[in-house]
């Protein structure tokens, strides 16, 4: 009885513990779903294609380790912010892509927000 207390105790601070140091999750908001599906997952998805989609998927970005998460959200908001993405080819056939300055500054609070961890 006592063996399986203390197992069950230290499963529980395993668990408390864990949660403590392990970074949070770091899922796309709502808002900036709508954000990216509209001027990024044309490419950067599962139906994208090319170097666009093996340099960032959102299809898969709940499959990516915290650590890439971190390097892929830095990058997101420095392109996004310098205005390099999306492409102006892009944009040349699809103006609806381009993206307002609050959807920049919400790109920009989300990326940072992995600095904070």
């Amino acid at each position: 009885m006592k063996k399986s207390f203390l197992l069950l105790l230290v499963a529980i601070t395993l668990v408390i513990v864990s949660g403590s140091v392990l970074p949070a999750d770091k899922s796309i908001p709502d808002n900036l779903k709508v954000v990216f599906k509209n001027s990024c997952m044309a490419c950067h998805s599962d139906n994208g294609g090319g170097m666009a989609k093996a340099k960032l998927n959102f299809s898969k970005w709940d499959t990516y380790s915290p650590e890439k998460q971190i390097k892929k959200a830095a990058a997101i908001g420095i392109v996004v912010l310098k205005g390099t993405m999306p492409p102006k080819s892009f944009i040349k056939s699809h103006p609806e892509a381009v993206l307002s300055d609050e959807q920049k500054t919400d790109v920009r609070k989300w990326s940072e927000s992995f600095k904070n961890d």
